[in-house]
């Protein structure tokens, strides 16, 4: 019975409406814990100079100043239009690899500036010449599609060009680590050097990159009255750029693009 009478008081309830006009929400309060990154000791002068990475740049750099000991550089520079550049001055691949991933370390310490700036001075020079041999060749075929017995003949040389652009690109980075590094002396700023390395970057985005990932830009960059026929049919169909050699030199320049609007602004302020 007692049931039956709830039942009907249940159903006869109507739920009042909400005062709106003095409503107040309730608050939420949520914790928010901040979690900080653990700070990183810089390391001091005497510390810095007995590192890895400080011993591995200073190694390096002290064997290049081995192999060009008897170039008279001042007297090299001053004729510079006028000379072959001498097969010492030239790095060795592994060293120009070795001096770019260096750099880049030195300079995320903050230990370039611990170098004594006569030797970076004198290594600037000598990577501006390695600059200079591997700017104006071009590491890709130049022949048509069906010269193939040509671009087997020219394989061997093509290598060889190769390792010309590689080893001026990693001088290139290395020179951009250098002069992009904080706390250098104005010296290091190189205008001539900059220069030669946006020389290098716009030769082979000209000549190897855009060819290699653009197949129209390819055929009007050989036929002088331009490209006959659809473009994007032809770049719709164009295989994807999977050499690694192309892909690394387009990352290279990438970064160096990248230095060079650095170095441009710290030498604007």
């Amino acid at each position: 019975m007692w049931l039956k009478r709830r039942k009907l008081e249940e159903g006869n309830f109507v739920a009042e409406a909400p005062d709106m006009d003095n409503f107040v929400p309730k608050k939420v309060t949520k914790k928010i814990e901040r979690k900080l990154l653990p700070m990183v000791r810089k390391m001091d002068a005497e510390e810095l100079m007995e590192s890895n990475n400080f011993k591995r740049f200073s190694k390096t750099i002290e064997a290049i100043f081995d192999a060009v000991e008897e170039v008279n550089l001042a007297e090299l520079n001053e004729l510079e239009d006028y000379t072959a550049i001498p097969s010492e001055l030239l790095v060795p691949k592994y060293q120009a690899g070795e001096l770019a991933s260096e750099a880049a370390k030195l300079k995320s310490l903050q230990a370039m500036d611990q170098v004594p700036l006569d030797r970076l001075v004198k290594q600037l020079s000598i990577l501006s010449w390695n600059i200079k041999d591997g700017g104006n060749v071009v590491p890709i075929p130049q022949g048509g599609e069906d010269d193939d017995e040509e671009q087997d003949d020219d394989a061997m040389f093509l290598e060889l060009v190769w390792d010309r652009v590689n080893r001026a690109a990693d001088c290139a980075v290395c020179a951009m680590h250098i002069m992009t590094s904080k706390r250098m002396n104005k010296r290091v700023y190189q205008e001539e050097v900059i220069d030669r390395i946006s020389q290098f970057v716009r030769f082979q985005l000209q000549n190897t990159i855009y060819p290699s990932f653009d197949p129209v830009y390819k055929e009007m960059s050989k036929n002088k009255d331009g490209y006959i026929g659809s473009m994007k049919k032809k770049r719709t169909y164009a295989p994807s750029v999977k050499d690694r050699k192309i892909l690394n030199i387009y990352n290279k320049c990438t970064e160096l693009v990248s230095q060079i609007g650095r170095a441009s602004c710290r030498e604007r302020v």
